[in-house]
């Protein structure tokens, strides 16, 4: 699995540095039928290998989700209560300087 890959990565490289030197060799001069043809069809691979690289990961991701299930979970909730706290209004001073810690009171003054 790590091979097609590698596999896959080295044709997308291989695919863009052609492509890269068409666009160099255009720049210069006006491409001929045959070398304006075949960058079509490089563009068009390169969007192939580039839809197969998305499948791959999807598939993957979909693999390992099923795999492990919902392992992270508890990191997403630790971290959620940690916001939840942070975000969580003790007491409020009010001009006096006199702490406001029940809801009520902290509600009157907002």
């Amino acid at each position: 699995m790590a091979s097609t890959i590698t596999s896959l990565k080295t044709n997308i490289e291989n695919v863009k540095q052609v492509l890269w030197f068409f666009d160099l060799l255009e720049f210069h001069r006006d491409l001929t039928l045959e070398e304006w043809n075949f960058k079509h069809i490089l563009e068009d691979k390169l969007f192939s290998l580039l839809r197969q690289q998305r499948i791959y990961w999807k598939q993957r991701g979909t693999i390992k989700w099923v795999k492990f299930g919902d392992e992270g979970t508890k990191f997403f909730h630790a971290n959620a209560t940690i916001r939840s706290r942070h975000n969580f209004i003790t007491t409020l001073h009010v001009n006096d300087g006199n702490p406001k810690s029940r809801h009520s009171e902290k509600a009157s003054i907002l």
